[in-house]
């Protein structure tokens, strides 16, 4: 889907051709048939968390590695040499570390606070969706799909109750030419929302085993 702007003599007949509008579904197969080619990534990003109590938002930049044939992932933001804040995926446990503070806490994402929360958002994060078309459709509404510069804007919102409760609705951004995902977009109920923009990626990397196994000896562990 893309972003796009209405003018404002148009709108009022825009919104009622959108309506009856199907969407056209053709961007969201192929890039599926992309996902499902890709065994490894690793990829840098930018992420701005926006908030109704800040004028600007909060900008971090980062590093993500996702094993898809394990299921397990990698993500972290500050400098790569000294981060911030690392999180480790490795089946249904996510463990969010920060390094400055020696403290590390262990989540099961298979518990339902987890999947409206952090959980959530890492599997969106790191693709960690439906193969299918017919298995996205059976996890989300597709809004629209719209054509924007050189991407295509997937607009969808989440069929799941629980996570209706927090999440209103999430946007992919997927490459017109080669329909990898180039960044994604979640709006929560409280009206915050996350942009994340993966601005390097390599597909189908040699990872190293231990990037999913940090050494948390000393820490302080809460599980």
């Amino acid at each position: 889907m893309t972003r796009f702007v209405l003018a404002i003599v148009l709108l009022a007949s825009s919104l009622g051709a959108a309506a009856n509008e199907t969407p056209n579904l053709a961007p969201v197969e192929k890039w599926l048939a992309f996902q499902r080619s890709v065994r490894a990534v690793e990829a840098d990003f930018i992420q701005i968390r926006e908030l109704r109590t800040l004028r600007n938002g909060l900008r971090s930049e980062g590093k993500v590695w996702v094993d898809y044939s394990d299921k397990r992932f990698r993500w972290q933001t500050g400098d790569a040499a000294d981060p911030k804040t690392i999180a480790v995926k490795s089946g249904s446990i996510l463990t969010v570390i920060q390094p400055g503070r020696e403290r590390a806490e262990r989540i099961d994402l298979r518990s339902a606070k987890a999947n409206q929360g952090p959980g959530a958002a890492f599997d969106f994060a790191t693709g960690e969706l439906p193969d299918t078309l017919a298995e996205l459709r059976a996890a989300f509404t597709i809004l629209d799909v719209k054509a924007e510069n050189d991407v295509w804007r997937v607009r969808l919102a989440p069929i799941e109750a629980k996570l209706r409760d927090s999440l209103t609705e999430v946007v992919f951004l997927i490459d017109a030419e080669r329909f990898y995902l180039r960044g994604f977009e979640l709006t929560f109920r409280d009206r915050s929302a996350v942009k994340t923009t993966f601005t390097r990626q390599m597909f189908n990397p040699s990872l190293d085993a231990a990037l999913f196994a940090p050494d948390l000896s000393g820490y302080s562990i809460k599980e």
